[in-house]
C-alpha cells in the first residue's frame, strides 16, 4: 500500500549519484530529466570537487558528476537507476 503523504515527507533523505561514463543522465539537463515526476529533487551538483547548490534546470550534466538528490528512499531508487539506465 502507498504510504500517506505525510509518512512519505518524513522519510525523505539524500543520496549522492555519481554519473559514471555512458551514463543516460549525462549530457541532459536537469530539466529534460523531469525528476520531479520521479518526486524527487537535485539539491546540488558536486563537479570537480566544486559544491554547486540549487542548480538551475538548464545545467547540462556531465561524466563525473555528483548529484544530490532529496526524496524517499523508494523514489531514490528509481531516480538512481533512471540517471544510470535511462
Amino acid at each position: 500500500a502507498e504510504p500517506l503523504p505525510e509518512t512519505r515527507s518524513l522519510r525523505q533523505q539524500l543520496r549522492n549519484v555519481i554519473l559514471p561514463p555512458g551514463a543516460y543522465a549525462v549530457g541532459r539537463s536537469i530539466e529534460d530529466l523531469a525528476l520531479g515526476k520521479l518526486r524527487l529533487q537535485v539539491t546540488a551538483i558536486r563537479r570537480e570537487g566544486i559544491l554547486g547548490r540549487s542548480p538551475v534546470p538548464a545545467t547540462r550534466l556531465r561524466e563525473g558528476d555528483t548529484l544530490v538528490l532529496f526524496g524517499a528512499p523508494e523514489d531514490l531508487e528509481l531516480g538512481e537507476s533512471f540517471l544510470l539506465a535511462g
